[in-house]
């Protein structure tokens, strides 16, 4: 009979211990993440997982079947020469100042700051345009004027709210440069593709 009590307590002590560590464990991971939360630490890409999420919520801003011409009409295409203009003219209306103006990819040459202001002066030509799936719209463009380079811009926010966030230097797609010329030159010869 006492070893059956002693197996009992035996039982009985491990499974306090086994509890114990289950509940240490749980507080010590649960500690952790308050820790994270609290420092900073935060995974960039379950962040940006997250606002891919939620903006794939949101209705098309370009439909795949629109036309140039509806493309060069959409609010969010003007946006670009809207903020170009308040770039222009210094009260940097248009844009979100803290993320068009300067490097904003440490690998991509970015911000507004960066180029020849002749650029802007000049009009320019939308060379595509799609939605972008962490919002507003992505447009690559390039001035008629100076069509040596390409340029990657993001238009973000809903309509009547929208700003230029992003603009930065892309290389012009070697797999269709004559597509690229193309463009271009249906800008500079047809005013109705110029912004």
């Amino acid at each position: 009979m006492k070893t059956i009590k002693q197996y009992k307590y035996i039982i009985v002590i491990i499974s306090l211990l086994v509890l114990g560590a289950i509940f240490y464990g749980l507080y010590f991971e649960t500690d952790k993440k308050n820790e994270d939360a609290q420092s900073g630490t935060v995974d960039p890409d379950k962040i940006m997982d997250a606002i891919k999420y939620l903006e794939s919520a949101n209705p098309p801003i370009l439909d795949q079947l629109q036309t140039e011409e509806d493309v060069v009409n959409n609010p969010h295409i003007k946006q670009i020469r809207l903020a170009l203009n308040g770039y222009l003219d210094g009260t940097n209306n248009g844009l979100e100042e803290y993320m068009a103006l300067d490097v904003t990819d440490p690998i991509m040459k970015c911000g507004l700051n960066n180029f020849d202001k002749t650029y802007y002066q000049s009009k320019f030509v939308i060379l595509s345009a799609r939605d972008n799936e962490y919002g507003g719209i992505l447009a690559y463009i390039a001035f008629v004027d100076k069509p040596d380079t390409m340029f990657f811009v993001w238009i973000y926010g809903v309509v009547g709210e929208q700003r230029l966030r992003t603009f930065c230097e892309t290389p012009a797609p070697e797999d269709d440069i004559d597509g690229y010329k193309e463009y271009i030159n249906k800008g500079i010869n047809d005013s109705n593709y110029r912004l």
